[in-house]
């Protein structure tokens, strides 16, 4: 599933890009934030958790950032918190 982050500080414009992508949401896993700010925040806790998961697995080992790992992550970055 492809992942897709969307940013623009206009909610009119987020709104429109998700009534006009919804059919794509079964193939894409998107996510509308309003600021940069939330998404570097988003994309730093990914980077994070990626590192910890490499860390918890031992030594020599190589993680991808595949997402938050709750909704909790992405409600709270989008909340702006």
């Amino acid at each position: 599933m492809k992942r897709i982050l969307f940013v623009d500080d206009e909610p009119n414009v987020l709104d429109g890009l998700r009534r006009m992508l919804r059919p794509l949401r079964s193939q894409w896993s998107m996510m509308f934030l309003d600021s940069a700010e939330k998404a570097l925040e988003l994309l730093r806790q990914e980077a994070d958790e990626a590192l910890y998961a490499a860390k918890d697995g031992g030594r020599n080992q190589v993680q991808v950032a595949t997402g938050p790992r709750n909704a909790r992550t992405c409600e709270r970055v989008a909340a702006g918190s």
